[in-house]
């Protein structure tokens, strides 16, 4: 039976009624509603002051009785006016728009996705509707008094009258939208305010999305000024709906509808004939105009069944130091060559997902590295900028008519903890305080500071949603280089972050609706500016301004909660008044990034210069030094001209040579050498008037002296013959054009900053002819070129530069054509061109390191190991649990020791924690003929644990009490002779209390008395290979028995790899459950304010608290290689499977690692080698025949009985020895180091030997060894992969057959005993 139709409108104050009702019953008397209790249900109580926070106005009342009451009017369909009416998904209804809403309810409830409105303006003439309905609908509208005559401000109740015409139709608006839905309401200025407030009301202010304001045409007449925007509220049905299902509004970008629908077509007629289609696509963008926004989808170049796509994409790690891994050729299954730089995916399985995405293109071959693909059509959306939107777990929030702003949900000791785990992990001193949350990172110059903090910034955004970030930065110089480095890396930054949107900007004053975007927009924002440009009241920053509504732009940077980094903080906040301004931007945080902090607060990470230089993160420093003989009374002369006596022109030929002998080595590998020269005055290289000064004239006469000789014949081919167009200078210009010296700090130096950051990338660049850059000394911040391979200062007075600045402007390691970085150290030398002897520079720079950082060199210092983290291994005693006693004693009978009448059951291994509680009990059945139950319950399991501790204040006091007391350091501190000995053989005495500390302690002592990284230049060498050697009898004897090429096959012992996995299961950490943790505290409110102290705190283990688990045995086999069944058989036995219900993930992660040591372990216990027939090294392709520049004090030494006439070795104390005791013993006819190129396969990675030997005993005897010189020769002591490499190249040498075997040595002589 169907219910009558009663012809009226739904009936919403019964449904609404029939709601509450069902959740409270209570509250309903008689059918009606006791308000009184359902307040009192609810928390709320009925206070004696009823006035409260509320938006009223006359007639309110009233509208919401009107919004609520049905109507009897229906809708008439009109098939005579409509087209399509049969067919057509749309719906036009002619009539009041408020009794409209009311019919919809019945259809439409909660149904409606979007609504948009276009309401009167409430102008003074709109608020008429030109309608003509009939009876009964106009007494309908005279009895509500919904009249059409004007509403003009004449009138009393000009805002009331709008009220009540908008208030009942959003309400009514607002039931027909589903809980995802969202509505879109036009407005301006006359009645915003009144409408958000009515919005807030009807809809909630928490499901306010943004107000969009939008650009119109303008008029001329206006009388003050011309209004040219509108605005558009939007606000959601329910936000917390759409956080839940993760809506984020997008939008499509500009021409990708119109580049699909014509390669739909071109598909379609060329018949997936790729290239025809490419050749249309290309036709299409070439009809775009160079300003069209569209012309940017023209770099997608390529065309196939996914549509246009680009494959140009780096694969490589910026910087370098990225991971480096297999990657196989889909074709040819060989591994791809691997960029210099590293791999851009931090692991394999990140490559092997993008591989399987299709975002990875091979070349032909292995030898091609893979290119990044993007499809244009895979992302054609990006985020509308004009939303404001929360998303639901990010750290950002919404500030009211303003825009988005960062927001911190953790508190300041949560974050004071995690800062000083962060300070513990890198032996840094541990700081309590956060000092306004700044926290500090010293990176030594050259090293990448920028990149990496651009870095932070994304992942500040991908973690917790931070999307304000603002740089502040001393100078123009740098400002410039900043933003340089932006545009440099985006692109990366895209690849990596899923181009998640970012724009970044130089704060300029006449530009402050920048800051306004800043403020608004959702994406990240970055904002580069100088501390010069808001450290004033005066600056217009500061100043309230017309253009923002009467506000300052600094008010809108400080409601966004910015997160502030300030590049080289000792030239920014170095003045109470600049630190002011830095709080004056309500900073969330401060991060402070600098090599030369003056306040060190909350250090967190520290690279330095000594740090950099051994890790290869910038160049080697070569000096060389251009002195006066006899020139005793050099203080008397004053200079009163430039001239070839005065040295200038010995530095500038100095220059010039070490430039073109680079150039010689490195321009067939492709990289661009630049020179850099310091002037002190402009005059002397440009005049005024643009002519050469006497500089220039100097250079051109020495270059071209020098380029006719002999030596440099073939670069005459590769560069220009015109000597003008190598060098050029950069300086600044006043108004008339003329040239002048630098200040720093004024618009005409910012001109030239600006082209020197724009030239940077062109300057690589072979394309480019200059080669040789002068440059004004005030100018020290604005040169900072990778490829800057020497630096020369020609100042006449004392040099303002100082030894690090000179040094800084070339310390980036270099880059070749192809923007790689380059980190082969014999490359990477920065030579410098000093006024001083070497050893006044390097004496120089020291004291400079030891004033910027407070490291003293060779001294060593409680803050040295203070605060450093350690781990400690202990031994722990717990009484047998009934598990283990059960198992001890059927490990005993199985044994023999006891004896059960019960049958033995078999018994996997006794876990070592029971060792102990075994030859305990062994030792009471030797003596007491058995062992009873109560002896048994007596017995304890012994753990071994891993602690983490800390060397205190007063350790480290101990510590360096100790070292001076046995003779090590002297009073200050300063490392003697006989700690450098006990170091080096290792017999170094500790206290015993920190002797688990003995690999950090020694580590920090090696730093300490670590030197700066500088090398005569004198004392250089060029290595050559002796191509004479490579042809000799000697030689060739040996490479035949070595240059045999191997393959390998590994058999696991399936039941060996279940024992010894199962054995590293049983001894694995526990892994607790996930517990809940209930914090107690009593609130006081008095006159200070709200107060709390904490009572107590409970913790509680969560028990079922995963819904459902993962596929352990899919996720290890797949991870590990291993066979499902296998792996269920290592599970069931290890008896570990709790673990895996209290912590599924960290459970799979243990032990997919302790099974893939195992494998890795009996892989190469099981590998077996075969020699490749017909395949073999080519000693032409493993020795280079280029030259390379080594230093005699640093990595070299000279030698006769080798490929080479210099051996490069990596240590002086184990290689140097070692080449010099090969090269002096008669018995040894030939030797050499191997090259890299020289590569053993292994299932862990490719392996490299050291050393090829052949020795001749008494003209008779032919020896012929393989040897890897390490500092100890004990397996013991060779930790892991380097000892099971060591063990596969064994291996390798043995398959050949050739007599040739490998062999572990540390010296010579000791070897030769031994072996010989």
């Amino acid at each position: 039976m169907t219910d009558k139709l009663d012809g009226l409108s739904m009936d919403i104050e019964q449904a609404q009624r029939d709601k509450l009702q069902a959740v409270f019953p209570e509250c309903f008397t008689e059918g009606r509603l006791d308000i009184d209790k359902l307040l009192s249900l609810c928390g709320e109580y009925i206070a004696d002051d009823f006035e409260k926070y509320e938006f009223k106005w006359k007639g309110k009342s009233d509208c919401l009785r009107l919004a609520q009451k049905r109507s009897t009017a229906t809708l008439r369909p009109c098939p005579a006016e409509s087209v399509n009416f049969d067919t057509t998904q749309n719906l036009y209804i002619e009539g009041d728009n408020l009794e409209v809403l009311k019919l919809l309810q019945k259809s439409y409830f909660r149904k409606v996705k979007m609504i948009y409105i276009d309401p009167p303006y409430n102008t003074g003439n709109d608020f008429v509707y030109e309608d003509d309905f009939a009876d009964p609908l106009a007494r309908y509208k005279e009895v509500t008094e919904q009249t059409t005559k004007s509403n003009p401000e004449t009138m009393g109740r000009y805002h009331t009258n709008w009220l009540n015409m908008m208030y009942p139709r959003l309400r009514l608006a607002a039931n027909l939208l589903r809980d995802d839905g969202v509505i879109f309401i036009s407005i301006d200025d006359v009645e915003l305010d009144n409408l958000k407030k009515l919005c807030n009301e009807v809809f909630g202010e928490k499901n306010f999305v943004a107000c969009l304001v939008y650009d119109k045409n303008r008029k001329n007449d206006a009388k003050y000024f011309s209004v040219g925007h509108e605005y558009m509220l939007v606000y959601f049905k329910s936000a917390a709906t759409m956080n839940e299902r993760g809506t984020i509004l997008r939008m499509t970008k500009e021409g990708v509808e119109e580049v699909k629908a014509e390669f739909e077509r071109l598909r379609e007629l060329f018949n997936d004939d790729w290239s025809k289609v490419n050749e249309g696509l290309k036709a299409l963008y070439g009809s775009w105009g160079k300003d069209d926004p569209r012309k940017s989808l023209s770099r997608f170049t390529k065309v196939d069944e996914k549509g246009p796509y680009r494959d140009d994409g780096n694969i490589s790690w910026p910087g370098g130091g990225g991971p480096r891994y297999e990657v196989l050729h889909p074709i040819t299954h060989k591994p791809c060559k691997i960029p210099s730089r590293g791999w851009i995916y931090p692991n394999p399985n990140r490559m092997k997902e993008e591989i399987e995405r299709g975002r990875v293109v091979f070349g032909q071959d292995e030898t091609t590295t893979p290119r990044i693909r993007t499809n244009l059509f895979e992302s054609d959306t990006e985020v509308t900028s004009t939303f404001s939107m929360e998303k639901s777990g990010s750290q950002m929030r919404l500030f009211q008519d303003m825009g988005v702003a960062n927001a911190l949900y953790i508190g300041d000791e949560r974050i004071i903890e995690n800062m000083q785990a962060v300070q513990r992990r890198h032996n840094l001193p541990q700081t309590a305080e956060l000092q306004g949350r700044q926290f500090s990172v010293e990176m030594e110059t050259g090293t990448g500071k920028t990149y990496v903090y651009t870095k932070t910034i994304y992942e500040l955004n991908r973690l917790y949603g931070f999307t304000k970030f603002i740089i502040v930065v001393p100078s123009v110089a740098i400002r410039e280089g900043v933003y340089k480095s932006l545009q440099v890396t985006q692109e990366h930054f895209s690849a990596i972050y899923d181009n998640a949107p970012c724009r970044y900007f130089i704060y300029n004053s006449a530009k402050l609706s920048d800051v306004r975007q800043f403020a608004t927009s959702t994406n990240i924002e970055i904002m580069i500016i100088n501390i010069d440009a808001f450290r004033k009241a005066e600056n217009v920053i500061n100043q309230q301004q017309d253009r923002l509504n009467g506000d300052a732009a600094i008010r809108f940077i400080q409601d966004t909660n910015p997160i502030v980094i300030i590049d080289e903080p000792q030239s920014v906040d170095n003045t109470q008044k600049a630190k002011d301004a830095i709080a004056s931007l309500n900073p969330l945080c401060v991060f402070r990034y600098s090599a030369t902090h003056r306040e060190r607060v909350n250090l967190l990470y520290r690279l330095t210069p000594v740090d950099a230089y051994q890790m290869g993160l910038v160049k080697q420093i070569c000096v060389s030094s251009n002195q006066i003989a006899g020139g005793y009374n050099r203080p008397y002369i004053r200079l009163l001209s430039v001239s070839n006596e005065n040295g200038f022109r010995a530095r500038i030929r100095r220059t010039i040579e070490a430039h073109l002998d680079k150039e010689l080595r490195y321009t067939e590998k492709g990289i661009k050498v630049l020179s850099l020269f310091f002037i002190d005055e402009v005059k002397k290289y440009r005049t005024e008037d643009g002519n050469k000064g006497i500089y220039a004239q100097m250079f051109e006469e020495v270059y071209a002296e020098l380029m006719n000789l002999p030596k440099y014949a073939e670069l005459h081919g590769r560069f220009p013959a015109d000597v003008a167009r190598v060098h050029d200078g950069y300086f600044s210009q006043d108004k008339k054009g003329n040239y002048k010296n630098t200040r720093g700090d004024t618009l005409d130096d910012y001109n030239t900053y600006n082209t020197i950051m724009k030239d940077k990338e062109w300057l690589l660049s072979f394309d480019c002819p200059l080669r040789f850059i002068f440059s004004h000394s005030a100018l020290k911040e604005g040169w900072d070129n990778p490829n800057v391979f020497q630096v020369c200062t020609l100042i006449e007075q004392k040099s303002t530069l100082t030894a690090r600045q000179k040094v800084g402007r070339g310390l980036r390691l270099c880059v070749n054509q192809d923007g790689e970085r380059i980190e082969d150290r014999n490359i990477n030398l920065l030579h410098v061109m000093a006024n001083e002897s070497f050893a006044e520079f390097a004496d120089t720079l020291q004291k400079e390191i030891e004033d910027d950082t407070g490291v003293k060199f060779g001294v060593l210092q409680l803050g040295l190991f203070s605060g450093m983290v350690f781990e400690e291994i202990r031994t722990e005693e717990t009484p047998l649990t009934e598990q283990q006693a059960t198992m001890l004693i059927s490990h005993l009978a199985s044994e023999g020791f006891i004896k059960t009448e019960a049958p033995t059951p078999e018994v996997a291994e006794l876990p070592q924690e029971l060792e102990a509680a075994k030859t305990k009990a062994v030792e009471l059945i030797a003596r007491d003929g058995g062992i009873t139950p109560a002896a048994i319950t007596e017995l304890t399991a012994q753990k071994t644990v891993v602690m983490q501790s800390t060397i205190s204040y007063d350790n480290a006091q101990t510590l360096l009490t100790h070292f001076e007391e046995r003779g090590y350091v002297s009073k200050s501190g300063k490392i003697k002779d006989s700690m450098k000995a006990a170091l080096q053989d290792g017999t170094l005495e500790l206290p015993p209390q920190l002797e688990n500390a003995r690999a950090q302690i020694v580590a920090a002592i090696r730093r300490a008395d670590t030197r700066p990284p500088i090398r005569d230049a004198s004392r250089d060498v060029t290595v050559k290979l002796k191509k004479e050697v490579t042809a000799s009898p000697e030689f060739l004897e040996l490479w035949d028995k070595i240059k045999q090429k191997t393959t390998y096959r590994v058999k696991i012992k399936e039941d060996e790899l279940v024992r010894r996995s199962v054995d590293g299961l049983r001894n694995m950490e526990a892994i607790p459950k996930a517990r809940i943790i209930t914090q107690t505290a009593d609130i006081q409110i008095d006159n200070p304010g709200v107060t709390y102290i904490e009572r107590g705190i409970k913790t509680a283990a969560l028990e079922d608290s995963y819904s459902s688990l993962p596929n352990i045995l899919a996720i290890i086999g797949g991870q590990t290689l291993t066979k499902r069944a296998t792996v269920a058989e290592i599970l069931k036995q290890s008896g570990r499977l709790q673990d895996f219900l209290n912590n599924p993930q960290m459970f799979i992660e243990n032990a997919t690692q302790i099974i893939l040591d195992v494998r890795r372990t009996l892989a190469i216990d099981g590998i077996s080698y075969k020699k490749l027939y017909g395949e073999e090294y080519y000693a032409q392709e493993i020795f280079d025949s280029a030259e390379l520049i080594a230093n005699l004090d640093r990595n070299a030494v000279a030698v006769d009985h080798s490929v080479y006439d210099y051996i490069v070795y990596d240590s002086t104390t184990v290689e140097k020895p070692f080449a010099l005791a090969l090269d002096n013993d008669p018995d040894v006819k030939m030797f050499f180091k191997l090259p890299s190129r020289f590569k053993v396969d292994t299932p862990i990675g490719t392996y490299n030997p050291d050393w090829a030997v052949y020795v001749e005993i008494d003209g008779s005897k032919k020896l012929y060894f393989i040897l890897e010189t390490k500092g100890k020769t004990n397996e013991l002591d060779l930790r892991g992969r380097e000892d099971l490499k060591i063990r596969c190249g064994k291996a390798h040498f043995k398959a050949i057959g050739s007599s040739a075997e490998l062999y572990v040595a540390t010296k010579w002589n000791d070897f030769k005993v031994r072996n010989i």
